[in-house]
């Protein structure tokens, strides 16, 4: 159906056993046309003559959403060839299954939501079809994925939730944390050389900060890049450190497999920054966003320089006979 001023069709119903159906969400006072297209197995046939113009009863409100403008939501993904660090998606056009070939869809962007966290993230913007790969994830971990579909600037609801999804292998253990020592670049490995297509990650953040070692997490994708560049892969993600002030930037001894890592090695009371690199073969992506300023906390029980110098006079008064304490 369309409707009058209007260029686009929309589907109206699919797969009508019978000759005639029963047509809902119409606004009163309005011009409709219609037009059916017959259907034998995935074959279809040319479209009828387009119906004479359906006058709705009733008077004609302008406070509503024009048909043009609806934005209807995609069907619930579902998840298939899992493994240890990734998944492949997939999932209806839109959530009634109806024909969406006039809907006029300019792509998806789908969102993850790891189980213990509250809270969506992004994980792939503007897909241009009804499946995507998913990278970056932790063995052993439960997954939820949900999809909106996207008309130019305008977005629909998200999708219904898709069903947990796990993940192969075990949870992260502590032996497969990724170190980078502040003292040096400690690669040792041939010279890198920087590839323009592998996927320019997003901005590291930092958590979980302590006196000699923090945890960075970040997108595997950052806002600018398309997300095409994906759908290669990649062998994982070098860290990059540097402490304010210097200039030259210390690289992580290997690659990290996931999209977040620990960082071991730093001194107390400094402040460095960090960045990230995506790595396939002896290829390298550019460097990410630089991170916000990370300070590491002063040394548990360490003593000032002041304090020391009270301490060294009280021992001198103390053992001098100087009637005097602090």
């Amino acid at each position: 159906m369309r409707e009058d001023g209007s260029y686009q069709w929309h589907s109206a119903a699919k797969g009508i056993k019978k000759p005639k159906c029963r047509v809902v969400g119409l606004e009163p006072g309005r011009r409709y046309f219609f037009r059916i297209q017959a259907m034998k197995g995935s074959a279809e046939s040319t479209h009828s003559e387009v119906s004479d113009v359906v006058v709705t009863p009733g008077t004609r409100t302008d406070v509503r959403t024009p048909v043009e403008d609806i934005v209807r939501p995609p069907g619930k993904p579902s998840a298939y060839d899992v493994d240890e660090r990734e998944t492949k998606l997939r999932w209806p056009a839109l959530a009634d299954g109806s024909d969406s070939r006039y809907d006029d869809i300019t792509g998806y962007d789908v969102e993850i939501l790891e189980e213990g966290t509250h809270q969506w993230k992004s994980q792939a913007k503007g897909v241009k079809g009804t499946k995507c790969r998913v990278i970056g994830l932790e063995p052993g971990t439960l997954y939820y994925f949900r999809v909106q579909a996207m008309k130019g600037s305008k977005e629909s609801e998200p999708s219904e939730m898709s069903n947990a999804v796990r993940t192969l292998g075990r949870k992260r253990r502590d032996s497969d944390d990724l170190e980078t020592f502040a003292g040096g670049d400690r690669t040792g490995n041939p010279p890198r050389t920087q590839d323009d297509s592998l996927p320019l990650p997003g901005q590291p953040e930092a958590f979980n900060v302590s006196e000699a070692e923090t945890e960075l997490q970040w997108p595997p994708l950052s806002r600018t890049s398309p997300v095409q560049q994906l759908q290669d892969g990649i062998d994982g993600y070098y860290v990059e450190v540097r402490k304010s002030g210097e200039q030259q930037w210390k690289a992580s001894t290997r690659p990290c497999k996931l999209t977040k890592c620990k960082v071991k090695g730093l001194l107390p009371d400094t402040a460095y920054y960090f960045r990230v690199k995506s790595a396939r073969g002896s290829s390298e992506s550019g460097a990410s966003e630089t991170s916000q300023v990370v300070v590491t906390p002063r040394a548990t029980g360490a003593f000032t320089f002041r304090g020391l110098i009270s301490v060294l006079l009280f021992i001198d008064f103390q053992t001098s006979g100087w009637p005097i304490q602090f």
